[in-house]
């Protein structure tokens, strides 16, 4: 599963990608919605192949030369609240 929107496309709208994305932490709990919201969109690019715009990157580690997103939290987001 992975996270997709069109309201990156209307900077009106690119307010409520929060509240989407805190939505989906009740369902999915917090982990689940990071997860869902970063590493399922590096999953679904690696089924494109050739047309994989990424695919001479690495992702899903924290090293030299990686393309990344980092999240940093304060404490353990197994534990916080999904609000």
């Amino acid at each position: 599963m992975a996270f997709g929107t069109d309201l990156l496309l209307q900077p009106w709208s690119t307010k409520n990608k929060p509240v989407l994305l805190t939505r989906f932490a009740t369902v999915f709990g917090n982990v689940g919605m990071l997860q869902f919201a970063a590493s399922g969109n590096c999953e679904l690019f690696a089924f494109s192949g050739e047309r994989n715009p990424y695919k001479d990157a690495k992702f899903g580690v924290l090293q030299r030369g990686a393309w990344a997103d980092m999240r940093l939290v304060d404490g353990d987001p197994r534990r916080a609240s999904a609000y």
